[in-house]
């Protein structure tokens, strides 16, 4: 009876969205707060900031609003949002809120990411555990995630992938692609990451 009863409970705070594991988990791979900063150096010399600018309520949802600028450019404002593992981002384009990630991440797991086209499929795989020694310092356990996209013209698939890893802690750290012959390049790593 007692296992039941446990199981039962952690149903219950898994229906509810309250699983404080899955808190614990979008805390340390996806820490968002006021205050929060990151700049990344691009391959060919661009830098982009990231830095999250309020707490607030957008399109129905407790969201983060996140300021972009690429090479002290602004870029459309981003808009996060959480609901239990979820980690929801809202595309303009469809007006709704999407799926971005899902935590906690583990190893083969995947979900759908929507395109907002008929003809493109887009998903999203949590690809391996790497640790990686960048110029701004030594990063363990990073979460490599791959998202592979295909889109379909004139009866060809054209498939293209790009890649981020995810340190605990901070976040992203460093983004790349695979090109169609299937070698990787880095697109941008992190250089500096402040809390608040």
């Amino acid at each position: 009876m007692r296992r039941a009863g446990w199981i039962a409970a952690l149903l219950a705070l898994a229906a509810c969205n309250a699983n404080p594991l899955l808190h614990e988990a979008s805390a340390n791979y996806a820490p968002l707060a006021v205050g929060e900063t990151w700049t990344y150096q691009g391959s060919g010399g661009q830098v982009l900031s990231r830095a999250v600018a309020a707490s607030l309520t957008y399109q129905g949802r407790a969201a983060f609003l996140v300021q972009e600028a690429l090479n002290a450019v602004p870029q459309p404002n981003r808009y996060w949002s959480f609901n239990g593992g979820d980690w929801l981002q809202w595309n303009s384009s469809l007006s709704s809120w999407e799926l971005y990630r899902r935590l906690p991440y583990v190893t083969g797991n995947s979900w759908p990411i929507a395109s907002g086209s008929p003809t493109v499929t887009m998903e999203t795989k949590v690809d391996s555990v790497e640790n990686l020694s960048l110029a701004s310092g030594y990063y363990a356990n990073c979460f490599k995630l791959r998202t592979v996209s295909q889109s379909y013209a004139g009866g060809v698939t054209t498939t293209t992938e790009s890649d981020a890893w995810a340190a605990p802690g901070i976040g992203d750290v460093q983004y790349g692609q695979v090109d169609a012959s299937g070698t990787a390049s880095v697109l941008a790593v992190i250089t500096a990451y402040q809390v608040p």
